[in-house]
């Protein structure tokens, strides 16, 4: 979403309009990273809804027209009441002169459409965490302090201190070693249990707190794409801000298309 975000506040300080399709509804549960403080003067260039483009929350792509080598369309439905076509009030269709795609792993583009993503099979890992509350505080952590595990042979465990004073517990496995013990302990619920009682720090969570979210399972996000840019598009997750630069360069006719994609 921060992608997008740089991408549509740049595009509307340099006069662009700009329309945003968005698949969630916010607030929405997410998870977090830690900020450093170099991202903040590119953050300053967020508030893209309050600068004026036309945000569509609740909305899924269903595919993107080409015309003449590039895309011209994209078609769109509401997830609340999807008929398919993007037609009529579920849904619509939007011409551009670029696209911009930050659908992530859902890969509008790159996955869908162009093919062109490729994994990493080293990072092709599976993380699966909950929420406890009432677990007993790391022995020897500092206050506040995130803690790491190692499980060789089984991958990791962290345990973070959250804000409203539950505990996130989470395991990252790589995702044959995952499958593998899945099949052999009877599920994901038992995978995670039997890694929780393996760290002698962790160990009390399944008896002595309450698990008080669901368990929640995801792949890594480590993937990349053959081209991060074409006649007309760019992939977000390569940089929505230089793609936001990039477009305006060629709309203020500075330098034409196929010059800004060689650099």
């Amino acid at each position: 979403m921060a992608a997008v975000r740089l991408q549509q506040g740049y595009c509307l300080r340099e006069g662009l309009d700009v329309t945003l399709l968005e698949r969630e509804r916010f607030p929405r549960y997410r998870i977090g990273e830690s900020l450093l403080p170099s991202p903040l003067p590119v953050l300053d260039l967020l508030g893209a809804r309050e600068a004026g483009a036309v945000v569509r929350e609740g909305v899924s792509v269903r595919g993107i027209t080409f015309g003449e080598g590039r895309p011209a369309e994209a078609v769109y439905a509401s997830r609340d009441g999807d008929r398919g076509d993007g037609s009529g009030t579920d849904g619509g269709r939007i011409a551009f002169g670029h696209l911009v795609d930050a659908s992530g792993r859902a890969g509008v583009l790159a996955a869908r459409q162009l093919r062109t993503r490729r994994f990493h099979d080293v990072f092709r890992n599976v993380a699966t965490w909950g929420d406890w509350r009432g677990a007993a505080p790391v022995a020897a952590a500092p206050g506040g302090a995130i803690c790491v595990f190692s499980l060789p042979g089984h991958g990791w465990l962290w345990a973070i201190p959250l804000h409203d004073g539950t505990l996130s517990a989470g395991l990252v496995a790589d995702k044959h070693s995952f499958s593998a013990a899945r099949q052999a302990l009877g599920g994901t619920d038992a995978v995670y249990a039997s890694r929780l009682r393996a760290v002698p720090a962790l160990r009390g969570l399944p008896g002595g707190a309450e698990l008080v979210s669901p368990l929640r399972v995801e792949s890594d996000y480590s993937y990349t794409a053959e081209r991060f840019r074409g006649p007309g598009y760019y992939l977000a997750v390569h940089s929505g801000l230089l793609a936001a630069a990039a477009i305006a360069t060629v709309r203020r006719g500075e330098a034409a298309e196929a010059a800004v994609q060689a650099t």
